[in-house]
């Protein structure tokens, strides 16, 4: 099994020497030891852990155990991946194919970081080899299937061949020759570029025992004649001799017993040589069955016998069983119905017994399957668990930042609404102090102007009553209503709300009734008709309202001091 293993597995590590490869895993483990644990230990590591796969696969996974702890601890990313698929196929070759196809998976991610696309492929196949080995086909196609697109971009051409073949080899198996036989022909034209005359000889035996199987005995005996001629040049006579097997159950499938013989003869007897080869027991029955088509009952007997010795040495009871049967038919054609007939029942026994473990096997294996479905199915409900864990994880995160988010913009907000507010009052309590001082101000101004106004009035007055010249008079008298109409201006505009605007009834009324009393009238005698265009009308600006208020008052001052005692004016 393990050389099987071995021989199926791409390398994933660089071509390492083999000089000096004496020594024992102690002794190297010791030469490692007194190494400093840097990158060149790592690397001699990486190479024990793959040389000593063969012969010593426990410690070749110690060296690759410490290994990838070394490289852990360096942070050597590929080498760390690469001790991984070496751990791996020791693992496979120990038996433990689940945990190498974990440790294969995972350094796989590794050279997803690292962008070894190349190591990535290989490590997929070699996923699909343990798949292979196993006899799970289908899962082996997907994963070589998965990396031939790299192999056909990035590896070598023979790494590609050796692709192709383990394609081809479960076309095969499942009876797809035509795919196979097409898939061992792009490996054949590879090779035969290469000139890779082994190769070439190994994929003309394969494509000739497809054909064989497909049917077509022609094109499988000469693919077949091809494949000896190479190993013979090749000097492979093992080889030589597994085709001659070939090539004689190809002739007996054509009904040419006496042309299979030969070649069988000689795979016999290069199978007498090395017992242990393959296709031993496909010669002596081949012989045998040759032997018994043609009558010739005693080396029919001769060779069946000595199958079935085979077989029980090699304790194959499925081989056993199907020699006895043949062992069983030549006897009685022979005429040893009695021999004939012990050793069917021989024959049955052991098929019943095989076909009880058939189904304890079977039962087993259904077991299995279900036992792998169900841990299946609960590492996907483990997932989806892990899954929606993270994922409600995910969300109370969002959530949270959202909140602090939110958190922080009202926060936000609020400072800078409080802080708004604490500058607009501020700003509001400088214009109520401003507007305060400035109303006091009007106050002391108006207080000012009215004393004033007033003083003056009441010179005007006092000078009025020393005077006694008319004209002088007139002109004190007119003096004295200017300032008393622009006294009442100021009065009217300090007793108003707004100070940009009088009422200009009002003012009227008050200023006739102090030009009267300064002529010294009396109301009654005198007809005012005010004609207005206007009703409740107010002076604007307040810039006018001044000059405008000496004006009118010169109106009806000018009027009074003619003769005539009736006065029409107007204002619009």
């Amino acid at each position: 099994m393990s050389s099987l293993v071995r021989a199926l597995y791409f390398c994933l590590f660089f071509v390492l020497p083999l000089g000096g490869w004496a020594q024992n895993p102690d002794s190297l483990r010791k030469v490692l030891y007194a190494m400093p644990q840097d990158t060149a230990a790592l690397n001699q590591y990486l190479e024990y852990s793959y040389l000593l796969l063969d012969e010593h696969p426990r410690d070749a996974r110690k060296f690759a155990d410490e290994g990838i702890l070394l490289a852990q601890r360096l942070k050597q990313t590929k080498t760390r991946a690469r001790l991984m698929g070496s751990k791996a196929i020791a693992l496979s070759l120990l038996g433990n194919s689940d945990s190498a196809r974990i440790l294969l998976k995972a350094s796989q991610t590794m050279y997803l970081q690292t962008g070894d696309s190349l190591l990535w492929a290989l490590a997929e196949h070699n996923i699909g080899l343990e798949y292979q080995i196993e006899g799970v086909y289908d899962q082996a196609m997907f994963h070589h299937l998965n990396a031939l697109p790299y192999f056909e971009r990035l590896a070598k051409k023979t790494d590609l061949a050796r692709l192709y073949n383990n394609m081809a080899v479960i076309y095969r198996i499942e009876g797809s020759y035509d795919d196979a036989i097409a898939i061992y022909e792009k490996s054949l034209a590879i090779k035969t570029a290469e000139k890779d005359s082994t190769g070439m000889a190994a994929t003309y035996m394969n494509i000739g025992s497809a054909e064989s199987y497909k049917g077509n005995h022609a094109r499988a005996e000469a693919n077949l004649e091809k494949a000896i001629g190479l190993y013979r040049a090749l000097g492979e006579e093992g080889n030589v001799a597994h085709c001659q097997a070939i090539l004689g159950s190809v002739y007996i499938n054509q009904g040419q017993h006496e042309k299979a013989e030969q070649p069988y003869l000689q795979a016999y007897e290069y199978g007498k040589k090395n017992p242990d080869t393959q296709f031993y027991t496909k010669a002596l029955y081949g012989l045998g069955e040759i032997y018994l088509h043609l009558k010739r009952f005693e080396q029919a007997e001769f060779f069946f016998s000595s199958g079935l010795d085979h077989a029980r040495l090699a304790h194959n009871p499925e081989e056993e069983r199907v020699f006895l049967l043949h062992l069983s038919q030549t006897l009685r054609q022979k005429g040893e119905p009695a021999r004939a007939y012990d050793l069917l029942e021989e024959s049955m026994a052991i098929k019943d017994s095989l076909t009880e473990k058939t189904r304890l096997a079977l039962q087993e294996e259904m077991q299995g399957k279900f036992d792998l479905h169900q841990r299946d199915e609960e590492i996907k409900v483990q997932d989806l668990q892990i899954a929606q864990q993270k994922l409600r994880q995910r969300a109370l995160w969002i959530a949270a930042g959202l909140l602090f988010l939110l958190a922080g913009l009202s926060s936000y907000y609020l400072y800078q609404r409080s802080k708004t507010a604490r500058l607009l009052r501020e700003k509001n309590e400088i214009i109520a102090k401003a507007l305060s001082e400035k109303e006091l101000l009007l106050k002391e101004i108006h207080h000012r102007v009215k004393n004033n106004l007033q003083f003056i009035s009441s010179l005007l007055n006092l000078q009025s009553r020393t005077v006694e010249d008319s004209a002088a008079l007139g002109a004190l008298r007119e003096s004295r209503n200017r300032v008393q109409a622009m006294s009442l201006i100021h009065q009217h505009l300090y007793q108003q709300d707004s100070p940009a605007s009088i009422d200009v009834n009002a003012y009227f009324d008050r200023l006739m009734d102090t030009i009267l009393a300064s002529y010294q009238i009396d109301p009654k005698q005198i007809f005012l008709e005010k004609i207005s265009s206007r009703s409740n009308w107010m002076w604007k600006p307040l810039s006018l309202s001044a000059s405008s208020s000496t004006n009118w008052s010169a109106m009806p001052s000018n009027t009074l001091s003619g003769k005539g005692r009736q006065a029409n004016w107007a204002c619009a």
